[in-house]
C-alpha cells in the first residue's frame, strides 16, 4: 500500500516537472521580443506579459460596458466602472507594455490621454461621453494590436 502511494507521488511530481519545463519555452517569438528590449532595469517574463495582456483585455471589456451604460443614459453606473480597478490599472499596464514589450510610445500615450478624457467626460456627464469612450476603446485596440500574440 505504501509503495503504491509512493510510486504514484513520484510519477505525479515527475509529470509536473516535465510539464513545467516544456511550458517555459512555449512561445519562442515572444521570448525573443522580450530579450530584445533594452534599457529596462528588470527583465520581463512571459508570465508578466500574459498578466498585463489579461488585465488590458479586462479593461477593454469594462470600457465596453461603460460605453453601453453611457448610451443608455446611466452615467452613475458608467462613472463607477470608469473608476474601477480594471480601468485604473490600464494606465499602469500600458506604461508597462511600452517599457517592456515594445509598444510604440505614441500609441500608448494616445490611449492614456484618451482614457483620461473619457473618464473626465463621464464624470461630468457630458453629451460627448460616448464618443470619448469609443475613442479610448479604439486606442486601446491599437495598443493591443501592437503586442505580440501569445501562443
Amino acid at each position: 500500500m505504501m509503495c503504491g502511494l509512493y510510486a504514484l507521488l513520484w510519477a505525479g511530481s515527475a509529470f509536473c516537472f516535465a510539464f513545467s519545463r516544456s511550458k517555459q519555452d512555449a512561445n519562442p517569438d515572444l521570448m525573443e521580443r522580450i530579450k530584445a528590449v533594452e534599457g529596462t532595469k528588470r527583465v520581463p517574463t512571459e508570465r508578466a506579459f500574459i498578466n498585463r495582456l489579461a488585465r488590458l483585455t479586462e479593461s477593454r471589456q469594462q470600457l465596453q460596458r461603460a460605453e453601453y451604460l453611457v448610451a443608455a443614459g446611466d452615467f452613475r453606473g458608467a462613472r463607477i466602472l470608469m473608476n474601477s480597478k480594471g480601468i485604473f490599472s490600464a494606465d499602469a499596464d500600458t506604461r508597462g507594455v511600452i517599457n517592456d514589450f515594445g509598444v510604440t510610445k505614441a500609441v500608448g500615450e494616445a490611449f492614456m490621454s484618451a482614457l483620461a478624457i473619457a473618464k473626465e467626460s463621464v464624470a461630468n456627464e457630458e453629451a460627448t461621453s460616448r464618443d470619448n469612450v469609443k475613442t479610448a476603446l479604439s486606442s486601446l485596440d491599437a495598443v493591443l494590436a501592437e503586442l505580440p500574440k501569445p501562443k
